[in-house]
């Protein structure tokens, strides 16, 4: 097991902890459908996926494409904790 591998349960809480923060800030939302998929999430950005937090735009980096709409709270929790944007902005989740 490395090192990276250890973390990703503590990133899975952290996640998740964000989720519901930020769908409970929104009063809005479906906790279920983040929730299901914070593992893949986090396995996904932080050990499988070729990426550049600094250079989102980067040619080679992969893409990740969310088919479950519900889910996406889930997804910008990933983002924001993988350094993609401020967390901050996690919680105006849902307010124009």
């Amino acid at each position: 097991m490395t090192e990276t591998d250890a973390l990703l349960p503590e990133k899975a809480l952290a996640v998740r902890r964000d989720v519901i923060r930020m769908i409970g800030l929104a009063r809005s939302g479906f906790p279920a459908s983040s929730l299901s998929i914070v593992e893949i999430l986090v396995w996904l950005y932080w050990k499988v996926m070729n990426l550049r937090t600094g250079e989102p735009s980067w040619e080679d980096r992969d893409r990740f494409v969310l088919g479950k709409g519900r889910g996406c709270p889930a997804l910008y929790a990933a983002l924001a904790n993988r350094s993609f944007f401020p967390r901050e902005e996690l919680w105006s989740y849902r307010r124009l």
